[in-house]
This record gives C-alpha cells, structure tokens and sequence, in this order.
C-alpha cells in the first residue's frame, strides 16, 4: 500500500519465494566475546534478556560494531582498509534506533557522545540501557554519565553476547541489507549508506511483529497509546 500496489506481506513474502529472492546470508566470523580491559566498574545484568517492554524509552540497548572499508589509493598497488565504528542505542519497545555515532576509534568518547545524542533528542528521558562489559562501558566517564542523566546501566555476564541478543540482531540485519557484499569506494560513501539505512529502517522498513509498521511509527503508537491510558 506504501508504494500504490494493493498486497498484503504475505503475498509479497510468497511471489519472493516463487521468484527465489532471497535475504543475504549472515557470516559468522567465529570471534571470541569480551574485552581485555581491565573494568574499572561493573553492573548487574538488570536486563535478564527480558528484550520485551510495551512502553517507549523504558529499555534500550547499545553496542558499537565495526565495519571495514578497503580503498585502493590512485598508483598504489596495494588496498588500505579503513574502519568504521558505528555506535548506537536501541530502544526495545519498537526496536527503533534511538540515536547513533560514527567514528574510526572505538573508545569511551564514542559510547558517551552516542548517550549525549539520545538524551538531546529525549530530554529527561529515563530507562534501563543495557551494555556488554566493552571498556568504553564499564569506565569511570561512561559511569558518571549515566548518573548525570538519571539512567539505570545493566550489563551482559562475561561471556555472554546473548544477553545483548538485540542489539546483536540489529547489527546483523544492518550488515546482511548494506555492508555484505557491497563495495564502497571511500569512508564517507559507507557513512551516508549508514545513514540513509538507519532512516529507512526506523520510519519506512515495515515489519510483521509490529503490525506492518516501521519501528519508530510502533513506538509512537504505543507512546500515544500509554498517553491515552492516563486520561480519566
């Protein structure tokens, strides 16, 4: 109906499947979870992988993720790869993209700058943000910030991606719709990709679990709905 053509998804999902097109595959690169750093604090898994809230910015997830870009200079014979580290926070009511930051180091300014941006969006916002045990998570600067807006931090069990599966899942999805086999010729062309991808999923990527909605439209109607409970 977005587009003018009259189908509901399971047609669309069905003249796919005639026509064999299908979702890229996701990779597994076989990675170890955790972090060498030294945690200068930790918190509880408040979470308890309890991904599910009815009530926007009640709880949210964040994680960085990387993602390479090899560009071959002019005259050189040889590819150098640049990285990007793309930051962002989940909300889990709609599994909308709250906020996100882009940068070529993963660090704490990352994380804090990711935190700042939702918060400029949601003033006096306050949820749950669950976070793995990163050292841009478990520092003193990421731990004075989250006091400094009121926040709850939940944090994974070492070892344990599954208890940020969510966001784990974004990340996947991201990288299965633009990153896997695509070719970008330079860091700012993968950085708009991003972008326009974030955009697209929050308020235009319908999805079933969510009655045909985009992401941000489902968490608007339940704000709108918790709104209206509170009439008299």
């Amino acid at each position: 109906m977005e587009y003018g053509i009259k189908a509901s998804d399971r047609r669309v999902l069905r003249i796919c499947r005639i026509l064999g097109i299908k979702s890229v595959i996701k990779s597994n690169p076989g990675g170890k979870y955790g972090s060498k750093a030294k945690a200068q604090h930790i918190c509880e898994n408040l979470l308890n992988r309890e991904f599910h809230t009815d009530s926007p910015l009640t709880k949210t997830a964040t994680d960085v993720t990387e993602l390479k870009v090899p560009v071959r200079m002019p005259g050189a014979t040889e590819q150098k790869v640049y990285k990007v580290y793309l930051s962002a926070i989940l909300d889990l009511c709609g599994y909308n993209i709250v906020s996100f930051e882009m940068s070529n180091h993963n660090d704490t300014p990352l994380a804090v700058a990711t935190l700042d941006e939702a918060m400029r969006l949601n003033p006096g916002a306050k949820f749950l943000i669950h976070t793995d045990r990163g050292s841009p998570y478990t520092s003193r600067e990421y731990e004075a910030r989250i006091k400094y807006y009121g926040l709850t931090q939940s944090m994974s069990r070492p070892g344990k991606c599954l208890d940020n599966a969510a966001m784990e899942g974004f990340w996947g999805m991201l990288k299965r719709e633009i990153y896997y086999g695509h070719y970008y010729a330079s860091v700012e062309e993968l950085k708009e990709a991003i972008t326009k991808y974030i955009h697209r999923y929050n308020e235009e990527r319908i999805q079933r679990k969510f009655k045909i909605l985009a992401p941000a439209q489902y968490a608007r109607l339940r704000k709108d709905i918790g709104w209206l409970m509170t009439l008299p």
